[in-house]
């Protein structure tokens, strides 16, 4: 599955991802498709989810 990542603050965020790649988002600004895999089990997005900072937003595949 995949998820996308929203930023919920009025300021630039760095997320970091469990691939070492960090994604920058512009305040109000939301991640293309990212894997699920790259924020399972990553305790630093799981943090700012949990804070407000950023909100996960789970993406319906569309297969044929």
């Amino acid at each position: 599955m995949e998820i996308r990542i929203k930023n919920q603050t009025k300021q630039l965020i760095l997320v970091p991802l469990s691939s070492r790649a960090t994604l920058h988002l512009a305040p109000g600004e939301t991640s293309g498709a990212v894997p699920d895999s790259e924020i399972s089990r990553n305790a630093k997005v799981e943090k700012m989810a949990n804070r407000g900072l950023v909100k996960i937003l789970r993406v319906a595949s569309e297969e044929e």
